[in-house]
Parts: C-alpha cells; sequence; structure tokens
C-alpha cells in the first residue's frame, strides 16, 4: 500500500476491473486486463485504487492518495522500462481464495510494443 507524495503521472487511463452494486454479488477483479499507454513515459507501477459512486453527484475515492489518508492506494511496482504511446500493457490479475488477505495477491504484467515504435 502506499501514499503519494507528489501527484503520480498517468500513462494510460484508468480501467474498471470490477464494478459491484450494494446488496449484489460483484465480480472478482481476476484475469487479463489491457491497458492501452496514451503517454510515453517511465513504467514504474501499477496503482489499483476504488471509487464509489453513491448517488448523483457523491462520490468517494482512494486515488489519489495522501499521507494521513485511512485508504492507500495499492501499488503494484514493476521494473522501470519506457514505454511509448500506443504500447499496450496486458495486466493478469490473480485474487486468491480469500479476497480480504491483502498478501496473497498477485500480478503479472506484459508489454506489447506498439508496431510504431522507431
Amino acid at each position: 500500500f502506499h501514499f503519494f507524495n507528489n501527484a503520480p503521472e498517468l500513462l494510460s487511463q484508468p480501467l474498471p476491473v470490477a464494478d459491484s452494486t450494494l446488496g449484489r454479488t460483484g465480480e472478482m477483479p481476476k484475469g487479463r486486463h489491457r491497458l492501452e499507454i496514451t503517454e510515453d513515459g517511465l513504467l514504474q507501477a501499477v496503482a489499483v485504487h476504488f471509487t464509489a459512486h453513491f448517488v448523483d453527484g457523491l462520490t468517494l475515492s482512494n486515488f489519489p492518495s495522501y499521507p494521513g489518508s485511512n485508504w492507500a492506494v495499492w501499488i503494484w511496482p514493476l521494473r522501470h522500462t519506457q514505454v511509448r504511446s500506443g504500447d499496450v500493457l496486458h495486466v493478469d490479475i490473480h485474487p486468491p481464495a480469500d479476497v480480504r488477505l491483502a498478501s496473497d495477491w498477485s500480478l503479472g504484467c506484459q508489454i506489447e510494443r506498439s508496431s510504431r515504435r522507431r
């Protein structure tokens, strides 16, 4: 878990991996997800956060987190890698049987380089 000291630089648009409605069983955020890189930069981590929409105009989110917040953003550090717009980061999320046990989650990542690279 991590609190940002500086605003993070996002290299892709956020990608919802789970959607849950109060009182209903939600889907687990597992499987392969595709993040298209939209900004050239240095990829350092995947940041996982939540946003809850309660009623029109009332939203709660932990992104970006800050020192003193009760909810840190979940950070999966990656080998620092230069990426360019058009590259794709494939992210495989593997939740454990007990999803509340944070230390047992795992994540696999693979970069697909854009054919537009020079």
